[in-house]
């Protein structure tokens, strides 16, 4: 057995050492402010002029180049990122002194983090390419999706409707029509599902695609949301819909706009799925109504369309784009993904960003898109079914 040896210390001349006091700092003046902020610009301009990557670190190339009037470049979401953070360690602090929903915002806050990174990111991780040069092929719902639909333009040169063309989405989702989309997912032996909204309300038109969706719900929302949603009476219907037996607030809204969670709660609990299956996702958001926060929460109807509305529905939906991703990756990896926007927003100040869309897509790593070809909406799909199939594709030049 070892010895224990005891030693004894004299500490008897040890002084605390006296804690140094900073002075503090005058505050700048605004003329100080200005040229800091100038020579902390030209140090920048250096060190860019030396480094073309210079505080791009993180961030995803297809998202490098976008104009600054552009609603999410990379500085407006680093801001974010900023602020998010600054209102995390806030309700750390309020979490730590027992604040009554402190540990809620913190993870909420923490989780708004967590995306906008990964939208900086570009998802590269888990293969998604996002393509910002990507445009409208038609600046509407219908006519944008009804072209996607026919995997073709729907109008002639001379602006009128093609005699193919003429049944327009969603109508031409009814059981008597096939698409070419739908017809060419019967031949590769996929089953078309419709995840439907408000819009286009899918046991009004096809029962037989629809997923998660009650349609005992029809007679008492979308008739009266389509009749009315042209004239004043529409708010004031959604104002006291309670009163009249109409939950449209968060029932119908809120609940039925959320394509991605339903999708999500549909795989879910259906993990046996055997046959191929194409998954058609009518996520209304961002759009018009605006009813959810930045955090995906419900919000109270704001009643008119409005910057600050879209911006937090753009920004829950980034949040749902990073949940779907997260389960799909985990789930399903080997699956074709596309999230795209039939149209940008129309009240965009400029021609160039009314023409621009949201698109971001995971092929096979084999399969890729020629920087030569024109990308809107349409040649995106052309795009993935040549890539199912393997065959070349004609890709429209609008």
């Amino acid at each position: 057995m070892a010895k224990k040896i005891k030693a004894k210390t004299d500490n008897s001349g040890w002084v605390e050492p006296k804690n140094k006091v900073r002075k503090k700092r005058k505050p700048m003046t605004d003329e100080q402010k200005a040229a800091a902020a100038k020579r902390l610009e030209k140090a920048r301009a250096v060190r860019a002029a030396k480094n073309p990557d210079y505080g791009m670190t993180g961030i995803h190339e297809s998202l490098r180049d976008l104009p600054d009037d552009y609603p999410i470049t990379p500085k407006k979401v680093k801001q974010w990122i900023k602020t998010q953070k600054e209102l995390a360690s806030m309700e750390r602090r309020n979490e730590k002194k027992n604040v009554k929903g402190a540990t809620a915002r913190k993870t909420s806050h923490e989780a708004y983090v967590r995306n906008l990174q990964k939208y900086l990111k570009g998802f590269e991780q888990k293969n998604y390419n996002y393509y910002y040069n990507t445009s409208n092929i038609y600046d509407n719902t219908t006519h944008g999706l009804s072209a996607i639909f026919y995997l073709d333009e729907i109008f002639t040169k001379d602006n009128r409707l093609k005699n193919k063309t003429k049944i327009l989405y969603p109508t031409l989702l009814r059981d008597n029509f096939k698409s070419d989309l739908i017809y060419n997912l019967d031949n590769l032996g996929y089953e078309f599902k419709w995840i439907g909204n408000f819009f286009a309300y899918c046991p009004k038109f096809n029962l037989r695609y629809c997923l998660n969706q009650n349609q005992n719900k029809f007679i008492d929302t979308y008739l009266y949301i389509n009749f009315f949603r042209q004239t004043p009476i529409i708010q004031s219907i959604i104002k006291f819909g309670h009163i009249i037996n109409f939950d449209f607030n968060r029932d119908f809204f809120f609940k039925l706009n959320d394509g991605m969670g339903r999708l999500v709660k549909h795989l879910s609990e259906n993990k046996n799925i055997k046959k191929p299956s194409f998954y058609f996702v009518h996520h209304m958001s961002p759009h018009w109504p605006y009813i959810t926060n930045k955090d995906c929460s419900y919000k109270s109807f704001p009643g008119k369309k409005n910057y600050e509305g879209y911006k937090s529905a753009y920004l829950c939906v980034l949040n749902k784009i990073s949940e779907t991703i997260e389960y799909i990756e985990k789930n399903d990896p080997n699956s074709f993904v596309v999230f795209q926007s039939d149209h940008n927003w129309n009240m965009s100040k400029t021609e160039e960003e009314k023409k621009l869309i949201f698109n971001l897509v995971k092929a096979r790593d084999d399969c890729e898109i020629d920087p030569i070809i024109n990308l809107n909406n349409v040649n995106t799909l052309r795009f993935i079914f040549s890539c199912i199939t393997g065959d070349d594709v004609e890709f429209i030049s609008r």
